[in-house]
């Protein structure tokens, strides 16, 4: 350090060119210290599943944990969206939380009717459905009216599965291409009497299904 100081008491080329190097030096490291808290400043933050949730699940403190994300990645989504939210499409531990991963909080309330089988007393339940056709869930609104058909064995006429089903939700059918993350989801949620809605569910397991419009938009 003493020599330091000597270097720069004694006027001359190597105090000039020492002087150089210490300016030189200052303006790297402010440069450096302005693009890391300009990143830091730029950092957005997102929400995911920290483990695999299925549809028909209710959103709790768990089930979410909060990451860093740079801002094109930000999807503007607040936790108390999702929290209490019944999930209508599943999703994988990891997975980023959407707007449309949850039922709408209105439709949760008296235009749901029965969500879970186990509870004596309701007539309505409440089923999830995975579409074949991706572009038919965006093109269903709540309060339309469907039959739920799939192929027969045989190769003759559609089967009927359930009639006058009711639309409870519908995905919009969101396509996200910017580098960030795509998110094309085709579940619907549906509001059938409760013998209609498992065999609904059951048959959805072993085959593809999809959904006719039948109500007033129909006509």
């Amino acid at each position: 350090m003493s020599t330091l100081l000597a270097r720069l008491q004694q006027p001359g080329f190597a105090r000039s060119r020492l002087l150089r190097k210490i300016f030189t030096f200052m303006l790297f490291a402010t440069a450096a210290l302005l693009l890391l808290a300009s990143r830091t400043t730029q950092e957005s933050q997102a929400w995911r599943y920290a483990h695999d949730v299925p549809a028909g699940n209710v959103l709790r403190e768990d089930d979410l944990e909060r990451i860093a994300v740079p801002p094109d990645f930000d999807t503007a989504l607040s936790k108390d969206h999702l929290l209490g939210g019944i999930t209508v499409v599943d999703r994988k531990a990891g997975t980023l939380a959407a707007e449309g991963d949850v039922l709408d909080p209105r439709l949760q309330a008296g235009n749901v009717g029965e969500i879970s089988p186990n509870s004596p007393g309701g007539s309505l339940h409440i089923v999830p459905l995975k579409l074949v056709d991706a572009s038919v869930a965006a093109l269903l609104v709540p309060g339309d009216t469907v039959t739920v058909v799939t192929a027969s064995e045989d190769e003759g006429p559609p089967r009927v599965v359930a009639d006058g089903a009711r639309v409870i939700f519908a995905a919009s059918g969101v396509d996200i291409e910017n580098n960030t993350f795509r998110s094309n989801q085709t579940a619907v949620l549906l509001q059938l009497p409760a013998d209609a809605a498992r065999e609904v569910a059951a048959a959805s397991l072993s085959q593809p299904l999809a959904v006719v419009l039948s109500g007033a938009r129909a006509q």
